[in-house]
């Protein structure tokens, strides 16, 4: 390593002139020292080559664009680690704002870059022809920036990690929301990093799962690895699902929610239209109206309320499409019984609401509920009655 480039990683880039009047300049460098180490968030995956963040030439980061390693491996989003849409404008936007105006928090975690393996080296280059040596690590939205708010550097850290780690450290640590510029989508990037690792063969959580001796134990695996993202565990639970109909692991049952409900009909029948009533989840092609539901909370009770406005208004065919709950374990033995009972408790809903009709508007016997609404209004200081 020669000097120059020693200095570069340790101190200042000195490859071209830092330009004061910017908002990454020497003055906000010195600043940045004083905020909180990157290693904090590196446990386990890789460690920071220098003390401090870096203020680094922006020509030398490889951005999105596609690169091809010396071997023939392409990369078509550059280093990218998200799941989704590679860039979010509006962030950008906000973010080349704080630029502009040179209100930068030193104090914040800064974003990260690491130097590009020796397969890549010469394989990137800025439009003026300058060598890229960096790739993006935790870095996107604010490079995006820096570029459009025409700075000359950015300040970030230079990371040591191992390229198969990196998708997972930058979803599991880097993109949560108290360190993010733009903070991970939960359930999509950490479905698909974790999809990303088991696309892998000789990946620990890949050879975990294949020597798991059961369908249950496979799913403790998946668990476990979900939850090292540092995750709510309402959020966890919903990753599980999630990866078990993507095909991330084979469940004893697979537990459906209300977006892979509606996921799984619009994949498999692409001829229904999505309703705009209220009763209504779909149309099918045959124009018979269709409800989505599951056998939890109140479902049973939303169904047969549904299903009573669908009589008074239409009183024509009508399909429910349910899943069983998403808690508990529910042996598949019990689940035709478990299914008929759904199916029970929908029509015992109704008979009780129509005897309880029958009794408190037609025989006069019911007692009806005394009503106060909560003060919401100027002059309104204490409960309005409303009887």
């Amino acid at each position: 390593m020669t000097a120059s480039v020693t200095n570069n990683i340790f101190n200042l880039n000195t490859t071209i002139k830092i330009n004061e009047k910017l908002c990454f300049n020497t003055a906000l460098f010195e600043a940045c020292k004083k905020g909180p180490h990157i290693d904090t968030i590196l446990k386990g995956y890789g460690k920071a080559v220098s003390k401090h963040p870096v203020l680094i030439d922006i020509r030398q980061i490889h951005d999105l664009s596609s690169i091809t390693d010396i071997h023939g491996n392409n990369y078509p989003r550059g280093f990218q680690t998200r799941a989704a849409e590679d860039l979010d404008r509006d962030t950008v936007d906000e973010i080349a704002k704080d630029m502009h105006d040179k209100n930068w928090d030193p104090l914040l975690m800064q974003g990260a870059v690491f130097r590009l393996p020796k397969e890549f080296k010469g394989m990137s280059y800025s439009s003026d022809g300058t060598e890229r040596i960096y790739g993006i690590a935790n870095l996107t939205h604010r490079y995006y920036a820096a570029l459009a708010s025409h700075q000359t550097h950015i300040i970030a850290w230079i990371i040591d990690i191992d390229l198969k780690k990196l998708r997972k450290w930058a979803n599991a640590e880097a993109n949560r929301k108290r360190y993010a510029s733009n903070p991970r989508n939960d359930l999509i990037d950490i479905t698909e990093s974790i999809l990303f690792d088991l696309s892998d063969k000789n990946s620990d959580i890949s050879i975990a799962v294949e020597n798991a001796p059961t369908p249950e134990k496979e799913e403790d695996v998946i668990r476990k690895e979900v939850e090292s993202y540092n995750v709510h565990s309402k959020t966890r639970d919903a990753i599980v699902r999630r990866l078990a109909h993507k095909g991330g692991f084979t469940p004893e049952r697979k537990k459906w929610d209300a977006d892979f409900m509606k996921e799984y009909v619009d994949t498999t029948f692409q001829e229904w239209v999505t309703s705009s009533s209220d009763i209504y989840d779909y149309i099918s092609n045959n124009d018979i109206p269709v409800i989505l539901a599951q056998d939890e909370g109140r479902g049973a009770a939303e169904v047969a309320t549904k299903w009573a406005q669908h009589v008074l208004d239409v009183n024509g065919p009508l399909k429910v499409l349910f899943s069983l709950k998403k808690s508990g374990k529910i042996d598949a033995m019990k689940a035709d019984e478990i299914r008929r009972m759904f199916i029970k408790n929908v029509g015992n809903y109704m008979k009780m609401m129509g005897e309880a009709y029958q009794k408190i508007y037609v025989d006069g016997d019911g007692v009806l509920p005394k009503y106060e609404a909560f003060p919401e209004f100027a002059g309104e200081t204490k409960m309005i009655r409303m009887y």
